[in-house]
């Protein structure tokens, strides 16, 4: 009996699965012939479906316009598995593709207190590149990658920092710089932590949309020039996009967000 009944229940699961990726970006809610269209299921199928859906808070009917959405019962298992995925593996294999596109040091930085510390880092591939040691303590307010981690705390972590740590400009400089890497999501740096160093930055973001890590790429100032790189911009902002998304961040980084 049970051997009669699994290819069926197999089969319920399946379109169950179908009609909760029927929603996207762009299909937020849906009426019931749209979902019927898109499984290409008959709709008393389809009602029976949405029905279990509904009873288990996996989707919502909207009792005004009768269409459907995704419920919040998928928000708290994502929520969930969001949590338990951890970064470096996560970031592993976007890190080694942006190395392999720039041939820089391409590293990854996460908050260590008042400091940073880079955590995961794939090496140039060229014999004259900038190196950090993994686990080393490095400033906040020089650098991209540590610009970037403090740009996206709160005024009094920000104050704390400035005024312990060394200042490439002056305060008023790195503050207003600080404000325009929050907008742009984009930090670079010049000989500011080291002469003779360059380094760009982006964000990578968990699932509660928080700064969890600076992905960053570094090299020799003579032949790194990041502010004469407007590719690296859209490469290393869209491998930042490219982590934070498997992170569970549901989001395409812009300046309107």
């Amino acid at each position: 009996m049970e051997n009669n009944e699994s290819p069926k229940g197999i089969r319920t699961l399946q379109r169950a699965i179908d009609i909760l990726h029927c929603f996207q970006e762009e299909d937020r809610e849906l009426t019931l012939t749209e979902i019927s269209q898109k499984i290409e299921l008959a709709k008393s199928t389809t009602t029976r479906l949405l029905s279990t859906l509904e009873s288990n808070h996996f989707v919502e009917k909207n009792p005004i316009t009768s269409k459907y959405r995704l419920g919040r019962q998928l928000y708290f298992i994502g929520h969930l598995a969001g949590q338990s995925i951890e970064l470096r593996p996560v970031a592993e294999p976007t890190m080694k593709r942006l190395r392999n596109q720039t041939k820089e040091t391409v590293n990854l930085y996460v908050l260590d207190g008042n400091y940073r510390a880079c955590v995961q880092q794939y090496e140039s591939t060229q014999s004259v590149k900038h190196m950090v040691s993994i686990g080393q303590k490095l400033p906040l307010t020089v650098g991209a990658g540590g610009k970037m981690l403090l740009a996206h705390q709160d005024k009094d972590f920000i104050d704390e920092v400035i005024a312990e740590q060394p200042i490439f400009h002056s305060k008023v400089d790195l503050k207003n710089e600080l404000n325009t890497i929050v907008e742009e999501k984009f930090a670079v740096s010049v000989d500011e932590r080291e002469m003779g160093t360059s380094a760009a930055s982006s964000p990578v973001f968990d699932i509660d949309g928080n700064i969890t890590a600076a992905l960053s790429v570094s090299g020799p100032s003579s032949r790194f020039k990041p502010k004469e790189l407007p590719e690296l911009k859209t490469s290393l902002t869209a491998a930042a996009v490219e982590i934070s998304n498997n992170l569970g961040y549901p989001y395409h980084f812009s300046k309107s967000e």
